[in-house]
This record gives structure tokens, sequence and C-alpha cells, in this order.
């Protein structure tokens, strides 16, 4: 009689293994291909445009005009030893535009009158650039853009941007890439400022474009302003050497050298501006991040059941100081589960019934009971329980049982591994190792293994 109801339970435990193998392959014949899942897109940097200060470059231009202009409204004080009258005004006039330098960034407030500026502006006029007519002098504008593009092969991606760059005979000025689980790339590049909106759209094309920004920037009067500079810094250094040629007292051409210094050092400085920004109109700055999709979790679409019902085969093997019994039978279980990607399994509730077998006589009965509930955890290290195969987890249950005839306070330690798991289904083998107190016969423990599968909605 014993060997015939463990037979049975032995064929309910294979035929209940049997059926969670037929539902997950039904199950995982329904799953569709799901779509690549970026993860969050930002665009990337630009680099910032440096900042040019003007009216440090108008001053070395003021302080010239200074110089020139003392000529017509400062009489000389003294005579310099050893030079004619017509030097000794220049020398002087040169005296007093160093004084001035050296308390005011506008030389001509110091000995300039309003007249002698008038009078002298077409020495140091910069030439007409408000020819609407002259290309040359046309609105500057420069243009730049931010790609956050989403692509299946980031290397492949970077290599066709390289490529559609050199097509262009444009440059790169930035490239950064990371491998991994999830690569990503990073590209600075200039291309011709003709070709930019043709050069987006292929960007554009090569993945999913999540994030786009493009700007322009009128620099129209920046250049303006520059050339302007350009032009009185050049008379400016011109009415410099004009007055060295004259001066004759070495402190005299110490101090006009030093400002001649000055004027060359600003004129320099403006002159690589101008290169600068006509670099900016000529070719627009595309920066371009390329990010892969987050790997794609095992369970195809993720499982996201709300509640998860199941039933499992088990036995029961109990421990005693009277001796060893075994027991076979099924239980209930309902689960309420976290979405993939979270380290924890859930709560769950399991009530097992069991009836002796294997040989197995109790003193009092046959039968053994447990009701259970607690929670299980999945390892982080293994993709929190996103894998289609094998996801370890442990976990706790407390609760009480019966066997014998007597209720016993249940705890126990859950160590367990989901073999399958698709959309809707789970198939899982654990193993409960429980600690029994609270009954007339003494403390005992238990080793409950099991096979169940779980249907989630």
């Amino acid at each position: 009689m014993r060997a015939s109801t463990c037979s049975r339970f032995a064929c309910v435990a294979h035929a209940s293994f049997v059926v969670a193998l037929a539902a997950s392959s039904f199950a995982c014949s329904r799953d569709a291909r799901p779509l690549p899942r970026y993860p969050h897109a930002s665009l990337p940097i630009l680099p910032p445009r440096p900042a040019f200060d003007a009216d440090a470059a108008r001053d070395s231009a003021d302080r010239a005009f200074a110089a020139q202009a003392s000529l017509d409204s400062v009489a000389l004080t003294g005579p310099i030893r050893g030079a004619p009258a017509a030097v000794r005004a220049q020398v002087y006039s040169v005296q007093q535009s160093a004084r001035s330098a050296t308390s005011s960034a506008h030389g001509f407030l110091y000995g300039a009158s309003p007249r002698a500026y008038a009078s002298n502006a077409s020495t140091f006029a910069a030439p007409s650039i408000d020819d609407k007519s002259d290309p040359a002098h046309a609105a500057k504008i420069e243009r730049e853009a931010q790609l956050s593009v989403g692509v299946r092969d980031v290397p492949v991606a970077a290599a066709a941007v390289l490529e559609l760059v050199r097509d262009r005979k444009g440059f790169v000025a930035k490239d950064e890439r990371s491998a991994g689980a999830a690569p990503s790339a990073e590209l600075l590049v200039r291309v011709p400022a003709t070709d930019f909106d043709a050069f987006l759209d292929a960007v554009g094309k090569l993945g999913e474009l999540k994030m786009r920004h493009v700007r322009a920037i009128d620099a129209t009067l920046e250049h303006k302003d520059v050339e302007v500079l350009i032009a009185n810094l050049e008379a400016a250094q011109a009415r410099y050497r004009d007055l060295l040629q004259h001066a004759t007292d070495p402190a005299q051409i110490l101090a006009i050298e030093r400002e001649l210094e000055r004027v060359r050092t600003d004129l320099e400085r403006v002159r690589s501006r101008v290169a600068y920004l006509r670099d900016r109109v000529a070719f627009a700055t595309v920066a371009i991040g390329f990010v892969a999709p987050s790997p794609e979790p095992d369970v195809s679409g993720g499982y996201r059941a709300h509640i998860a019902t199941g039933v499992r085969a088990l036995t029961l093997v109990d421990v005693r100081e009277g001796g060893t019994n075994t027991y076979g039978g099924a239980g209930l279980s309902v689960r309420f589960p976290r979405s993939t990607g979270d380290s924890g399994r859930g709560f769950a509730l399991d009530v097992d019934v069991m009836r002796a077998c294997c040989g197995a006589t109790p003193a009092r009965s046959k039968w053994a009971y447990d009701v259970l509930g607690g929670f299980d955890l999945f390892s982080e290290s293994l993709e929190s329980g996103g894998r289609r195969w094998l996801n370890p987890f442990l976990g706790v249950r407390a609760g009480v049982a019966q066997t014998q005839d007597r209720i016993d306070f249940a705890a126990a330690a859950v160590f367990g591994v989901e073999l399958v798991k698709t959309r809707v289904l789970v198939i899982d083998v654990q193993t409960r190792l429980m600690a029994l107190v609270g009954n007339p016969d003494g403390p005992h423990v238990a080793v409950q293994p099991s096979l169940g599968f779980d249907l989630g909605f």
C-alpha cells in the first residue's frame, strides 16, 4: 500500500513537470522580439566659445592716438639737449602719452582734445565693411549642432560618420569611445557650413535619433568690430614706429618700444580672433553621441506580472529524535512579484498538503500540512532575475506546520533557482530548510525540496 501511494505521488510529480515544460514552450513561442531599449539619452557637450575682450585691444589704439594728438594740444616746457625743436615736440608727446597710459585705459582723455581726435580719425579709420554687395562682408553665421543617436552597433556607426566627414572635406576634432555591456561613442567633427544640413540628415539616418539641438550664432557684428580693431592697431603701430625714429633719449626710446610691443601683441591677438571667427563661419561644429541599446533581458519583454499563482510538487523529510519520516504531496502558492531588474522576487504565500510515503510510518498521523509566508531576493550580480534561464534566489519563510498531529511554529531558509522564465510562466526548483518548534514532542528540523510553476497575470 505504501509503495502504491509513493508511486502515485511520483507520477503526479512527473506529470506536473511535463505539463510545466509544455506550458513554458508554448509561452516562449508567443514571445515577440522586443524593440531595443536605449539608456537615458543626453546631448553630447560642445566646447565653449572662447570670450574675447575687445576693450583691451581698443586701449592700445587709443594710447597711440593720444601720443599723436598731444602734438596739437600741449606746449613744450623745456629744451631737450641735442635734438631739434621738431623732434623735441614729438618726444615730449610720447612722454605725455606714457604718463597718461599708466593712469587711464583711454589715452585720448589726457591731453587729446576732441578736435584732435576728429582731425586724426581718418588716420585710424577702418575700411568700409557695410557694402552688402561684397560677399566678404555678408552676414557671418556660425552653425553648430548636438545629436544623440541610438544605434545597435556603435563602432560601425562611428566609422560611418568618419566616412561622411572625409567625403565632405571636414575633419574630426574629438573621438572618444567606450566598450563594455553598453558601448558608446562621442565625436566632435567640423564640416563645411554648406554641407551642414545634409550632414545632419545623413547622421540621423544611421540609427534612432534620440535628441537633436541646432543653433545658429550671428557673429556679423563681432567680425566688424575686430576688423575695425585691426585697422586701428595697424595705424597705431605705424604711428609708434614713426615716433621711435625721431626719439633720441634712451628713456623715451624704451617707453615707445614698450608701447610698440604691446600694440604688436594686441594686434596678433586680434588677428588670431579673426582667423578663429572665419573658421567658425566656414566650418560648422557638430557633436555626435552614439549609444547602444541596453542589454536585452533573456525574459523577452520582461516578466511584469502583478500576481502569480502556482502549483508545486514537493516532498518533506522530517528529522527528529524518534526517527525520520518522508512525506510527498502538492501545494498552492500565491506570489506578488516585482518587475525584472529589481532584486526583489516578491512576497509569497504557500499552502502545502503532504502524506507519508516511501515506507514512512508516522506515529499519530500520516498527513502533514504547512502554511508559510515570506519573500525572496535575486542576485544583483546575475541580472537581478532578468534572464530567461537559471535565475538563482534566496528567501525566508515563516508560518505554521503540522506533522504527526502536532502543530509547530516554522521558520525556513529558501534556496532556489528559476529554471525557465518567460513573460507569463516561471518554472523553479527550491529547497526549504525548516526549523520546527513549539510542540510537546520537542523541536525538530525538516528539508522540503519542491518543483513548481507559476503563471503570472
